[in-house]
């Protein structure tokens, strides 16, 4: 009678067991909700949560000169300049009175142009290179560059066509952004490039303002603006 009592009793817990391992009567589980998805090899659950995006650097540009004045508003601006005249390759170019001229070659004509101290500029000049008989009319600067490397088109400016050609380049903390223009008439090839020469801020131990690129880059629209050849 004891073994039957006790048999009783076990069959009575084993019942009781098995009913805790069920949800109650009229509650459904709710099972938890993530945000993972399996992995390729169907092993590894992998996030489905988009992913943070990386801000890509923004490109260095070049100079690109638009003339944003009126003709009338140029010849105000350029009004009382000085005007460099070459009767071998009959041409002419007016430039601010603050410029300093000098003909460091036979055939070339460096102008360097006033700029706004304190800023991590340190030179502005025009190039003037003059020759005869080349097989292309391009800016001297374009020499050596890869020619995928450049930006080049050809533009319209007071009736003569141009090629403009646009680079830049640095080293040790110097960068060089230049822009030329270039003209042939009969033999002669005259090309304009404007140069900007500026510092690496970081460099200084305080760093200087970066220059006003639209402001410093304006002269160079009034100056081929002025841009004649000689009759």
């Amino acid at each position: 009678m004891r073994s039957l009592h006790a048999l009783i009793v076990a069959a009575i817990l084993a019942l009781l067991c098995a009913a805790c391992n069920y949800p109650a009567a009229g509650i459904t589980a709710t099972p938890e909700v993530k945000n993972l998805v399996a992995s390729p090899d169907g092993t590894t659950p992998v996030s489905t949560l988009p992913p943070t995006k990386t801000p890509l650097p923004q490109p260095t540009s070049t100079i690109t000169p638009t003339l944003a004045t009126s003709p009338t508003l140029a010849s105000q601006l350029t009004s009382g300049w000085e005007t460099y005249r070459n009767q071998k390759f009959g041409f002419e170019l007016s430039y601010p009175p603050q410029a300093a001229l000098t003909e460091p070659e036979p055939d070339q004509v460096r102008i360097d142009l006033p700029l706004q101290a304190g800023t991590n500029l340190v030179e502005k000049y025009l190039q003037i290179d003059m020759s005869t008989g080349v097989e292309e009319c391009a800016s001297p600067l374009a020499g050596g560059y890869d020619p995928e490397a450049l930006q080049s088109e050809n533009v319209l400016i007071n009736g003569s066509e141009f090629l403009k050609q646009s680079g830049s380049e640095g080293a040790a903390g110097n960068y060089y952004d230049w822009v030329g223009y270039s003209t042939i008439r009969s033999d002669a090839c005259i090309s304009l490039t404007f140069v900007l020469h500026s510092l690496d801020p970081y460099n200084f131990e305080t760093p200087p303002p970066t220059f006003d690129w639209q402001g410093e880059t304006m002269v160079f629209d009034l100056m081929l603006d002025t841009f004649n050849w000689l009759p």
